[in-house]
């Protein structure tokens, strides 16, 4: 099912992909219909952490991901 809710510009997110055993967190820079783009600040792959710089990365909203404060 699918989310009705969208993030907000500015919002820091969580969004996980359990698939490839990774968490990224970021700032969502732009939304759009079925998605949204955020600048990656950091992420954990397999226990690893990474900072990665001016990286955009976009996310379904029906993908699993949540707004952290």
């Amino acid at each position: 099912m699918a989310k009705t809710i969208k993030p907000n510009i500015g919002d820091t997110i969580e969004v996980n992909e359990p698939v490839f055993k990774r968490i990224k967190t970021g700032k969502v820079v732009e939304l759009r219909d079925d998605e949204f783009e955020f600048k990656i600040l950091s992420s954990v792959e397999d226990g690893k952490h990474f900072y990665p710089k001016d990286r955009i990365d976009w996310c379904r909203y029906s993908q699993n991901w949540k707004v952290i404060k």
